[in-house]
């Protein structure tokens, strides 16, 4: 299908956001699934695609951005679940998918179980299987560029994001219903069949005269909901093509020669079938219903290898490879505790803070922008020894690193996140950064913003207990504190302006 055109006439019924808001707000908060995260489908064939398309063809520059997207997905609490073409691709798309480089999607497929991501090989198109997916509620969404997953009766598309920092870009949200309910386009599923049928996809050529406008204006005709009945009823299509004619004749006369172009097969029952029967994993015995739920960890040794074997500084000294862990790895590492803590607390079982989580360094309100991202806390986190062992260990330089004069790490995580599982923490740092007066008006002001629950939460710090107080203030240390340096706190926006504490508290 034209895919970037279709994109362009849909585009009144897109919700503009960000991933990480629509993690927050849909995965951690309405937590449907009970994991507190955003259970997304993604169709790898798309992202390795997208790789292939850039100017370099050596090998590392597609597994590194590869390694940065699973990076940012990693950072913010959603499940993805990555699907690959499968054997039972219909041949009419298996001469695009033999195209991909074999090398490349196996070590993505390594580089998924390292960051204990989940995925699958579909049954054969992966589209299709991410379609079935959304309609049994498997997934909350589908990541694809591909309009197809439309016409396969997917509920929610995520237009695929291009950039290797999918949190800062704008995120594209389609779902059938809004598309049906839009007046300027009241297309369901039938009418996505006719307009492939008529442009192209991935099982079609379409009609060679044919543009989208008019394809979607025969749609708004009828056109679609009629082929639909008479496939239903199994007869031969003669009729309905004899009214698509009538209709291109009488209502269209200005397309010249696109009447005369419909062979007298049109639409293939091949092609029908492709897209309204395709094989996924429910026709398999038994049936397989994948999971995008981990059900290990991180495999962090194995991240530094492939470090180590695809980046071109891996072999300079040890501390940049840890500083380079610290800003893309970490972060995730904390994200994926807090979210564990919190399924434990939706158990009804005690539980302890998160051990990587420090003090709280700044806070960013919610952005504005395009790309709205929920509020965010800059936070100090805590890197026991074990993970930094981990790291040096894996090394083949075997250098010897002192542990102890490490650079200090940080994230900007979101907000609820950290306040659902630790609420002590944004009181007290309400507390230590604008006193006892105002706190309450700093919540409502960020409350206003995004829900949060700090109302359940004491007015001190002083739930917390001794060694997690030893620990914030190790982590402190690490950064010039705002007496030291003679600055103000500050509130960060998200349009990376800053607000003084004193202007959020008055």
């Amino acid at each position: 299908m034209r895919t970037p055109r279709v994109w362009r006439m849909l585009s009144p019924a897109a919700i503009s956001t960000s991933m990480q808001r629509l993690a927050v707000n849909s995965g951690f908060v309405d937590n449907p699934k009970g994991t507190r995260g955003f259970h997304i489908g993604v169709n790898a064939s798309i992202w390795i695609h997208q790789l292939l398309e850039r100017p370099s063809s050596c090998k590392q520059p597609e597994l590194v951005v590869l390694f940065e997207r699973c990076a940012q997905l990693l950072q913010i609490p959603i499940m993805p679940l990555f699907v690959f073409n499968g054997p039972r691709l219909p041949a009419t798309k298996k001469m695009a998918a033999s195209q991909l480089p074999e090398w490349l999607v196996t070590d993505f497929q390594e580089l998924l179980d390292a960051f204990a991501f989940c995925w699958v090989e579909a049954a054969g198109d992966a589209d299709a299987e991410l379609a079935w997916m959304s309609k049994t509620g498997i997934l909350g969404a589908v990541v694809t560029d591909d309009i197809d997953a439309f016409v396969f009766g997917a509920k929610s598309v995520i237009r695929t994001m291009k950039k290797n920092r999918l949190s800062k870009e704008v995120t594209s949200l389609y779902t059938l219903d809004d598309i049906a309910a839009h007046p300027a386009l009241e297309l369901n599923q039938c009418d996505f069949l006719l307009v492939a049928l008529l442009i192209g996809g991935g099982y079609s050529d379409g009609l060679p005269y044919c543009k989208v406008d008019t394809a979607i204006a025969l749609a708004h005709a009828g056109l679609g909901a009629l082929l639909m009945e008479e496939l239903d009823q199994g007869g031969d299509l003669s009729a309905w093509r004899l009214e698509l004619i009538n209709e291109l004749e009488t209502n269209h006369s200005q397309l010249g020669l696109l009447p005369a172009s419909i062979p007298p097969g049109f639409p293939d029952r091949a092609e029908v079938d492709h897209y309204l029967h395709p094989i996924t994993s429910e026709h398999l015995e038994p049936p397989l219903v994948p999971n995008p739920v981990p059900s290990r960890g991180l495999d962090l040794p194995q991240l530094v290898k492939f470090a180590e074997e695809n980046y071109i500084w891996a072999g300079s000294d040890a501390s940049y490879m840890y500083r380079y862990f610290s800003t893309t790895i970490f972060p995730g590492l904390a994200m994926r505790q807090l979210l564990q803590s919190a399924c434990v607390a939706d158990l009804g079982l005690s539980h302890r803070p998160c051990p990587m989580i420090g003090s709280i360094v700044s806070l960013r309100r919610e952005s504005t922008s395009s790309a709205p991202r929920a509020p965010e806390l800059r936070l100090n986190l805590n890197i026991d020894a074990s993970t930094k062992s981990s790291i040096f260990d894996q090394r083949r330089g075997g250098e010897v690193v002192d542990l102890t004069n490490l650079p200090f790490s940080q994230a900007w995580l979101p907000l609820t996140v950290v306040e659902w599982v630790q609420p002590e923490l944004l009181v007290e740092f309400l507390h230590r950064k604008g006193g006892v007066r105002g706190v309450e008006q700093a919540i409502q002001d960020v409350a206003e913003a995004y829900p949060i629950n700090l109302a359940s939460s004491s007015g001190s710090a002083s739930g917390m207990d001794d060694d997690n107080t030893e620990i914030d203030q190790s982590a402190d240390a690490g950064f010039d504190s705002e007496e030291e340096n003679g600055h103000e706190m500050v509130i960060e926006g998200g349009d990376n302006s800053q607000v003084k504490i004193e202007d959020v508290l008055a």
